[in-house]
């Protein structure tokens, strides 16, 4: 667990991550603050249903904590209704020093912060509550792309986590402790995870506890995930699904997961997300001219960098690379047209908010 310090980064090796759907604020206060809180440095709530104005109560849970949430868009104070939906995240106030919330970043079904872990390493840990299938007031497919602009920005800078309840059960395919079929929305997810080479830690096979996370007169289904870049994994100290007790008044149970951070070096990922850059949309010609001209021209720099220095420490070296990779990926963002997937259509049999 973080304690506090006077530099601007965290000084801890490990840091505890929970993930919950607490099915509505007015009953889960309790087990957030005698259950999540004592282990948890960061808390990813999802489907806490309060209104704007409401979003205080969580605030007022433990001071010990800060908190960054948002209401769902569409909930109007003058017309008065049952709440829904709405995510939040909340983190010890001792790591106030280092994390920066993204304000200006997702939407009222995505929020995140910053952690700054050195002077030269960040990671982003975003709260999701993706739509169901047959939800009136928001489309997966349409939630998932935004979310996947934020994670692919976000990937220019650091490492990205993403949290929450996806509403899409994986099936075989999501991993080893993966069961039965993918759902239509679990297809979509497991489409967006190979983008964006990410996968789902809760479907390892070294995650704990059961093997399941939403239950209802239906059945279980596997919706709550934890997704991370593959290469992240080899760092999870500990993963397990919390078992299910009485103080839990939702029909989700909470994914814990302690990363070790103290090891994290800067990675250098292998794709440019060219998956998602539709490459083929462009002749020879108009790639030279929008990307190769304009990529060659933003390397001048890093290779005058290269010729000066004499010594080629190992410093010099994560640098240069750090900006070869970030620059190759903002030039194809800029330049290259991106490639739309096929929208989710809405059905509109019921409203699971």
């Amino acid at each position: 667990m973080a304690l506090p310090n006077n530099n601007k980064w965290l000084d801890a090796q490990s840091i505890a991550i929970a993930g919950w759907n607490m099915k509505g604020f007015g009953t889960s206060s309790r087990y957030i603050k005698e259950n999540l809180m004592r282990h948890a440095d960061i808390i990813a709530l999802s489907e806490h249903c309060l209104y704007e104005h409401n979003l205080h109560e969580l605030y007022n849970v433990n001071n010990d904590f800060c908190v960054f949430a948002r209401a769902s868009a569409d909930l109007d104070p003058m017309v008065p209704a049952p709440g829904h939906a709405g995510v939040a995240i909340m983190w010890r106030r001792s790591l106030q020093h280092c994390v920066i919330p993204l304000n200006k970043i997702g939407n009222d079904r995505v929020c995140g912060i910053k952690v700054i872990l050195s002077d030269r390493k960040v990671i982003f840990i975003f709260s999701v509550y993706l739509p169901p299938a047959n939800s009136k007031i928001a489309d997966f497919g349409e939630v998932l792309d935004e979310l996947e602009e934020v994670v692919v920005r976000c990937s220019l800078e650091g490492d990205v986590i993403v949290v929450g309840d996806m509403n899409a059960h994986l099936g075989v395919k999501g991993g080893p402790r993966g069961w039965g079929s993918a759902t239509k929305n679990g297809k979509l997810l497991l489409d967006f995870m190979t983008r964006q080479s990410f996968l789902a830690a809760v479907m390892l096979d070294f995650c704990a506890g059961p093997n399941y996370t939403f239950r209802n007169h239906s059945g279980c289904s596997h919706v709550d995930h934890v997704l991370m870049p593959s290469y992240l994994c080899k760092n999870i100290q500990d993963i397990h699904i919390i078992p299910d007790t009485v103080e839990n008044t939702s029909d989700h149970l909470a994914v814990y997961t302690v990363l070790d951070v103290g090891n994290f070096k800067y990675r250098v990922d292998s794709t440019l997300h060219s998956s998602k850059l539709a490459w083929d949309k462009l002749s020879k010609g108009l790639i030279k001219q929008l990307y190769t001209n304009e990529l060659n021209r933003r390397l001048l720099p890093c290779r005058d960098k290269c010729l000066e220095s004499k010594v080629f420490s190992e410093d010099v070296l994560e640098e240069v690379v750090q900006n070869i990779t970030c620059t190759l990926q903002e030039v194809g963002n800029q330049a290259i047209p991106k490639r739309k997937f096929n929208k989710l259509e809405r059905s509109y049999q019921y409203d699971k908010r």
